[in-house]
């Protein structure tokens, strides 16, 4: 939500503190153009805040694949370290049987 500023009461304030109305439509334009971009304290806090439930969502995800993709590295690992275990098996029996 963007703040509101009242040009016609920041006018009247201006030119009743000696300001001509020139001037002081020339400094309520530079006010506005200045703050027109500024948000309220809780507009900000919301968006900050859904910002960082986002975050957490992608945290939470990207650490349940990460979990999930060491968890296929190491069930492949198993598998290949007990391939490699029945080869040395195989090797070394063959040996055996040749000496």
């Amino acid at each position: 939500m963007a703040l509101m500023f009242d040009t016609r009461n920041a006018m009247q304030r201006l030119i009743k503190g000696g300001l001509s109305e020139t001037q002081a439509d020339a400094v309520v334009d530079v006010t506005s153009d200045a703050t027109s971009q500024l948000v309220a304290k809780e507009a900000w806090e919301t968006a900050l805040d859904h910002a960082k439930d986002e975050l957490r969502g992608d945290n939470d995800r990207l650490r349940l694949e990460m979990r999930a993709d060491l968890e296929r590295a190491i069930h492949t690992l198993t598998w290949r370290m007990f391939g490699f275990g029945l080869a040395i098996a195989g090797i070394t029996i063959a040996i055996l049987r040749l000496t």
